[in-house]
């Protein structure tokens, strides 16, 4: 093996030697060496351009989708949803919007079915007693990741009076899309 030989593997295992003037003593040998350092420097940082360019196109993927298929399919209008209280589902109730005031008592109101009429706004039907006895006060929403939770709050204006049997209808907007989320009832289950 020739001195330049030896030289120029010695400078391909620490290309970093600056302890000899190479243009002078071997110009071939150094442009070589120069030409070798510039490829590596040149590697290093496209390869840390490719990765850097790599997860950032991952991180706006999954920013962008995470959001999008959480309200990509929202269901149709008509779609229906079954709550706790399937006795009270007919959709010939009287409609009611909430009331704020005076009442003895606030109970959670299972409701019986939640009908699609948009992607933000559900019908919500229930049986109760008559109006001038029980009163719908509040409509509580809560928007969870996989689930929407509606409980109906119900208020008790007079106890002299106790016939149920009465259907009715309230019509719930929502701040988010459904998308793909189940709709819930919040209040217990009432056993019948």
């Amino acid at each position: 093996m020739s001195l330049d030989d030896k030289l120029a593997v010695a400078l391909r295992d620490d290309p970093s030697r600056d302890d000899v003037d190479l243009a002078a003593a071997w110009p071939s040998v150094a442009t070589r060496a120069g030409r070798l350092r510039r490829r590596r420097r040149a590697g290093a940082a496209a390869s840390v351009a490719a990765v850097t360019i790599l997860v950032a196109a991952v991180t706006i993927t999954m920013q962008g989708t995470s959001r999008d298929l959480r309200f990509a399919d929202s269901p149709p209008p008509g779609t229906e949803f079954v709550g706790s209280d399937p006795n009270s589902s007919d959709r010939s109730g009287e409609e009611v919007s909430p009331s704020p005031g005076f009442a003895y008592s606030l109970y959670p109101q299972p409701w019986g079915r939640a009908i699609v009429v948009n992607e933000r706004t559900l019908d919500v039907y229930y049986m109760s007693g008559l109006k001038e006895c029980f009163a719908l006060r509040d409509v509580r929403v809560d928007l969870e990741r996989d689930t929407i939770r509606i409980t109906l709050i119900e208020g008790t204006i007079t106890t002299a009076c106790r016939l149920p049997g009465r259907y009715y209808q309230t019509r719930v907007e929502l701040t988010e899309p459904i998308g793909s989320r189940r709709v819930v009832d919040g209040a217990p289950s009432r056993a019948r």
